[in-house]
């Protein structure tokens, strides 16, 4: 069997010290701010979050770049000289291109080094989800399972995942085309916030709910009707630095799922850059 490593792009979201532990390897993803460009490592020598989403708040200018095939192969054929194979989580296909320079970049990289393989997932999600399938696929490979079953199961896996999240920012969404300008300008009059879910790989606005209270209510309602403990009982919650609002989620979820375990992270950037302050997801394993 084909020894192989474990990666995720930082546009997934995952408990920072078991992906230390289990020796998940984080592939960087750029942005810029202002015109100035920063890379974020989702490591302890990394990006300051708490300063990028007061950056967001202070409407500054922030576009994100997707890694090309030449940014694969580099980051990629170090593992590969040494004979290791690789399992990739990549960011949705349906919010950026990445997945199909990942494609591309294991195409040329298979005629470098033929014995061994780069086989990338399109998860059809992004952070907290992505993170829940991080942990599968770190749990599958400590089953014995070859990089193939591995990615099989993955492959299945992931249409069971579940990821809602409230979106305070209306002019983020207007920003990224998910909603007109009419409906940002008037919707910020009236404290009108969205409820959107991640489905099919894209985004999508499901419901409307007014103020951030009955906003979290909904996401812990959406959360009821969907969670299934029996494939597991974690829970993400992650934030655009909204410490408040993931406090409150998280009670709510402990209410319905007492047993369930709440795992908290600030948001990826990646995805904050479009999603804008004030937003919570929640991401757990559906049915």
């Amino acid at each position: 069997m084909k020894d192989y490593l474990l990666f995720m792009d930082v546009s997934g979201d995952i408990d920072a010290n078991l992906a230390k532990e289990k020796n998940l390897k984080l592939i960087p993803m750029e942005f810029i701010i202002d015109d100035d460009i920063e890379t974020y490592t989702a490591d302890e020598n990394g990006l300051d979050l708490v300063k990028f989403y007061e950056n967001i708040k202070n409407k500054k200018i922030i576009k994100t770049s997707q890694i090309n095939p030449n940014n694969y192969e580099e980051f990629f054929r170090p593992y590969m000289q040494q004979g290791y194979s690789a399992l990739y989580l990549c960011l949705s296909s349906g919010l950026s291109a990445t997945y199909q320079s990942s494609l591309k970049a294991a195409e040329n990289l298979k005629k470098e080094f033929p014995n061994v393989d780069l086989i990338s997932i399109d998860t059809i999600s992004a952070t907290a989800p992505m993170g829940l399938l991080a942990e599968r696929m770190i749990a599958n490979k400590e089953k014995g399972l070859s990089i193939e079953e591995n990615a099989k199961d993955l492959n299945t896996a992931k249409l069971k995942l579940k990821a809602f999240a409230v979106v305070d920012d209306l002019n983020a969404l207007k920003r990224g085309g998910r909603i007109s300008a009419a409906t940002a300008f008037f919707g910020s009059m009236l404290n009108i916030k969205p409820i959107i879910k991640l489905q099919d790989g894209k985004l999508g606005m499901i419901a409307k709910q007014k103020g951030i209270k009955a906003c979290l209510n909904k996401l812990a309602e959406l959360f009821k009707e969907n969670y299934n403990p029996l494939e597991s009982k974690t829970v993400y919650i992650t934030d655009a630095c909204e410490n408040e609002y993931a406090v409150t989620l998280e009670n709510l979820i402990k209410q319905i799922a007492p047993d369930c375990v709440v795992k908290r992270k600030l948001l990826s950037p990646i995805i904050g850059a479009h999603v804008g302050s004030g937003s919570v997801v929640i991401g757990f394993w559906g049915n």
